[in-house]
């Protein structure tokens, strides 16, 4: 995992958006097929994040996926926000049906309207959504923050949840920046509103 400078931010980066990824039902159902067991801790850790963003009015954003398929689809239940996830009338909603945020065409062009954008996310899933969104921020050279603790990934082949975790966040780190939920909320704690 990569240290971040945050003093170092603070004089090129301005107010960085904070994106949820894919707070879905689908991620926590059990006996659905993207099920993730060990999702308490790190819902909790966004539940933190999201609760700063909104007491200090910083621009959230809400992702999630839709498809025409068994799973995420917008008729069933399961794609629907996890209970203390939905956002609220004042965030932003982007609706997308690959796994990478840069997929919503809406997002993309609002991103062309900052100067030097960086966005924070946070959520799921890290081997699908966050690989993909990182080399896409990576070839718009666009500033971006993982948060590792606040995020959770699906087993790949061999390896568990944690240590499929792991090397999405070490894969992860050759495109953007990683971090834990106590340096983000420490970094925007210093963000003014511009």
């Amino acid at each position: 995992m990569n240290v971040l400078d945050f003093p170092h931010w603070r004089k090129v980066r301005g107010v960085p958006i904070t994106a949820f990824v894919d707070l879905q039902i689908e991620y926590v159902a059990d006996g659905r097929a993207y099920c993730i067991k060990e999702t308490e801790a790190m819902l909790a850790k966004c539940k933190q994040v999201l609760d700063h963003c909104r007491k200090e009015g910083l621009p959230i954003a809400h992702f999630r996926q839709l498809k025409s398929s068994a799973y995420f689809n917008k008729a069933s239940e399961f794609s629907g926000w996890i209970d203390g996830f939905q956002p609220k009338p004042n965030e932003m909603v982007f609706e997308r049906q690959m796994p990478s945020c840069y997929a919503n065409a809406d997002y993309l062009n609002l991103l062309s309207t900052i100067d030097n954008p960086t966005s924070i996310f946070l959520g799921f899933s890290g081997e699908s959504s966050f690989v993909s969104t990182s080399i896409h921020a990576h070839h718009q050279s666009h500033d971006v923050i993982f948060v590792s603790d606040a995020s959770a990934s699906r087993p790949l082949g061999d390896l568990t949840e944690a240590d499929t975790h792991k090397t999405v966040f070490d894969l992860i780190s050759l495109y953007g920046d990683t971090a834990s939920t106590s340096e983000v909320i420490s970094y925007l704690s210093e963000v003014v509103p511009e």
